[in-house]
This record gives structure tokens, sequence and C-alpha cells, in this order.
């Protein structure tokens, strides 16, 4: 994972927090977050649309991958 190298080398503040902050992100199961979804899908009116794909996986990704491209 490449968020543990800045974890063990970099000092940051509040590295702990974000530390605890993305395992706790991590362990949590991606299916719990289905009804939510399907529920602010349903009301923005995306339902049976791509977006209704489209945007929840690049909300859920892009900060993961932000911070794991970025150089130091």
């Amino acid at each position: 994972m490449m968020a543990a190298f800045g974890f063990a080398k970099l000092h940051i503040p509040f590295r702990e927090v974000y530390f605890w902050l993305l395992l706790a992100c991590l362990t949590l199961p991606e299916v719990v977050l289905l009804t939510p979804l399907f529920a602010t899908d349903t009301r923005l009116g995306l339902y049976d649309t791509y977006w209704a794909v489209i945007l929840p996986l690049a909300a859920l990704q892009v900060p993961f991958r932000s911070t794991a491209s970025t150089p130091i």
C-alpha cells in the first residue's frame, strides 16, 4: 500500500489520526454503502443510468488514488 510509506517516513501533523481514519475506511465493506447509494440515486433521478455507477465509484476512489500517486 502506497500510504504505508508516507505513514512510516513522513512526519506530518495528526499522522496517527489519518492512519486510524484510513484503516477504519478500509475495513468498512462496500456492501454497507449499497442501500444509501441506492436511496441517493433514486432521489436524484439517477436510477438506471450510467451516472449512478460512475459518480459513486469516482467519489470513493479519487481521494485514495490522488494521495497514492502524488510524488514525495
